[in-house]
């Protein structure tokens, strides 16, 4: 048989005997905010781990952590929203055991993290970093000392007890992390410190008596995180506390111990990449596997970081340079991934955007939920939301961004007769942005796979045209969808408007595309995430750009989870000497941000703003460029409202607040036709 994608399908025989039906991992990213305050995982939950399965996973990676007191953690570390199970009660492992067989139905297997638990202000090297960095910025960590060897054994025989109840549940393995591999925070002087093998030597033990307890057949999964190889290192890499050679070291010592490692990229940033920290192809992983392989490590390695395209996984599979791909966000984005990869239709899955709002929103309201796929993190409600099409319809969509483009593609999956029209040259609305955003070119694959899934799914695109209500009242359709979108609007400050009530000034969306027309000194008024990300294109593209904003900082309505707002490394906190996630716009020399300015006064090159310390201040420029919103386009859907029995506003039009709110604006709403 000749596949396109043979070797990702392909089974794969670990070293202890067990089969895995294919090459694809799913890693421990479950959606914390498919719980409520349920201390068992409800159906939603559930669902989720025997998706990934049906997605085409071969290994699921499950964490049925029993943490009751996450919950009493102040919710802006996020933490208190994350789920915890009530292990110990047998109703609530009924629930388990049904998640554990719905995998196996797929002929997937399934492994539950667990890790030894130390006392609490105990560590295995005694000594760790000083602060742990949250987008709020850094929270200082009490210091820990060198667990005990009596401890460190009563963790272990703890934890194996943990494994043992998994088994029990026809778990097939565990997930644990390598510990002791920096060495930074070792500070040891017995047979669990100082060289690599002490280090590591607790970890190997711990799997060793799983082994024991559970037999060679049970699968142990290991995580770590790669070191750049010479030729990937980056000026802002930070110091690991282990080379790639103690990495292989480490490997070969787990060898029979350990069956399957999952090596993830170098940092948190790229494990988890986005249109700012990551381009197309650029996997650093892919190299680190190649160096252990060629060091002589035989436990099979899976990578992990970004993965989506099946294409490229067969190439990296195919060539030996991997084992494994391990798949995550790749997978929520479109429901049918496996059945895609099995018709050789890899074009045809939709494409992530990288958003990492599948993690969680990390403020109100705690959702997990996919930018790109409209369904994920409701799949059982939306089960009893829709209901079954009971005759085709002649539908008309207007408006080609994203709504509407959404819009038409569920009525055409319905079975429903679908015409789109749109009143400029091109499809894509907001989207068009990522065009020319060179950080938001998953946003710009969104787009592509949109319009080619309307040709794919049989929708009528009429471009070019803002049809009357009359024509679309003659054209006998059932119903009309209205994705009119919405338009930029001035705030209320003077000056912002010319004597004839014209704007005065240009909006941060009537430069997207047309920045070479702009001055080269700019100020920004008002830096929401639209104006920041306005502010770095100028900037890359030579401009210089001072951003205005009343909020405490830049960028207030980003997304502070793997966002803009930490997008790239810096060797050290200028602070606390601690790695350093900084904000994508501090890339640039050419920008430069003044929160907590209140702006009164505009003209064309001017602006007048108080500071927080009441002071009056004016700065000149050879062009102000306004980021004040946008207001829905009412007018141009309600004059639809009388053109059918059915009629809906769906996407900006009806006060959606983003791409994801949007898109599950219109699908919903062409669900119910």
């Amino acid at each position: 048989m000749s596949h396109r994608y043979q070797t990702l399908i392909s089974p794969l025989v670990l070293p202890n005997g067990q089969v895995l039906r294919n090459r694809m991992v799913h890693p421990k990213c479950a959606p914390d905010q498919t719980q409520g305050p349920e201390d068992w995982p409800t159906e939603q939950t559930r669902y989720f781990y025997t998706d990934a399965a049906r997605r085409g996973n071969a290994l699921v990676l499950m964490h049925p952590r029993n943490t009751p007191e996450v919950r009493k953690m102040p919710d802006i570390h996020d933490f208190a929203h994350s789920y915890t199970f009530d292990t110990k009660n047998p109703a609530v492992q009924n629930y388990i055991c049904q998640a554990v067989e719905d995998v196996h139905a797929y002929g997937s297997k399934i492994v539950g993290m667990v890790m030894p638990a130390l006392p609490r202000g105990k560590s295995l090297g005694g000594s760790g970093p000083k602060f742990m960095q949250q987008s709020e910025g850094f929270i200082p960590l009490p210091p820990s000392q060198p667990a005990t060897k009596e401890e460190l054994k009563a963790a272990i025989d703890a934890a194996v007890e943990e494994v043992k109840q998994l088994k029990y549940w026809n778990f097939d393995g565990i997930g644990v992390s390598i510990m002791g591999l920096d060495k930074r925070n070792d500070v040891r002087t017995d047979e669990y410190g100082g060289s690599l093998e002490n280090r590591i030597r607790f970890s190997l033990e711990f799997c060793d008596a799983v082994k024991k307890a559970c037999g060679k057949k049970f699968i142990i999964h290991a995580m770590v995180n790669g070191v750049p190889t010479d030729e990937d290192k980056r000026e802002e890499d930070l110091e690991k506390g282990y080379t790639l050679d103690d990495l292989a070291e480490a490997l070969k010592l787990a060898e029979g111990k350990i069956d399957l490692v999952t090596i993830r990229e170098a940092s948190m940033l790229e494990s988890h990449p986005t249109g700012y920290t990551f381009n197309p192809g650029q996997h650093r992983c892919i190299n680190v596997c190649k160096y252990l392989k060629k060091a002589g490590v035989t436990i099979p390695l899976a990578v992990s970081g970004g993965f989506q395209d099946p294409q490229e996984m067969e190439d990296v599979l195919k060539s030996g340079s991997a084992d494994l791909i391990s798949i995550g966000r790749g997978l929520f984005t479109d429901h049918d991934f496996y059945e895609k990869v099995i018709e050789q239709r890899g074009e045809e899955i939709r494409p992530c955007v990288r958003c990492n709002r599948c993690h969680g929103k990390k403020r109100a309201p705690w959702t997990s939920v996919c930018t790109s796929n409209p369904s994920f993190g409701n799949e059982v409600k939306d089960m009893a939301l829709i209901q079954p099409v009971k005759r085709v319809k002649k539908v008309a969509v207007i408006g080609g961004g994203p709504a509407g483009m959404q819009a038409a593609i569920t009525c055409a999956e319905r079975g429903h007769d679908v015409t789109l029209y749109e009143k400029s040259g091109e499809l894509g609305g907001q989207l068009l942005h990522a065009k020319y955003f060179t950080f938001k070119w998953p946003f710009n694959d969104l787009r592509l796979w949109l319009i080619a899934e309307l040709g794919r799914k049989g929708v009528k695109v009429v471009l070019n045209c803002e049809p009357t209500p009359e024509q679309i009242s003659a054209g006998g359709y059932d119903a009309v969808l209205a994705a009119a979108g919405s338009k930029a609007k001035l705030p209320d400050i003077e000056g912002m408007y010319n004597e004839d009530g014209t704007p005065a000034l240009k909006t941060c969306h009537d430069v997207i595309g047309h920045e070479a027309d702009c001055a080269k000194n700019i100020i920004m008024v008002g830096c929401s995430e639209t104006g920041i990300e306005t502010a770095c294109y100028l900037a890359m593209n030579g401009h210089n750009v001072t951003c205005l904003t009343r909020q405490n900082v830049l960028a207030k309505d980003a997304s502070p989870l793997h966002s803009i707002t930490i997008a790239f490394e810096k060797p050290c906190h200028p602070e606390t000497g601690e790695p350093y996630y900084a904000p994508y716009w501090e890339r640039f020399e050419n920008l430069k941000g003044i929160t907590k300015a209140t702006t009164t006064k505009v003209t064309r090159t001017t602006v007048t703003y108080v500071d927080e310390n009441g002071t009056e201040n004016t700065l000149g420029a050879d062009q102000v460029i306004v980021c004040g919103g946008v207001e829905p386009y009412l007018d141009g859907a309600l004059k639809y409202a009388a053109c059918a029995p059915e009629f809906r506003m769906i996407g900006d039009v009806d006060g959606a607040k983003d791409m994801q709110v949007s898109f599950r604006s219109a699908y919903m709403a062409a669900n119910q036709i």
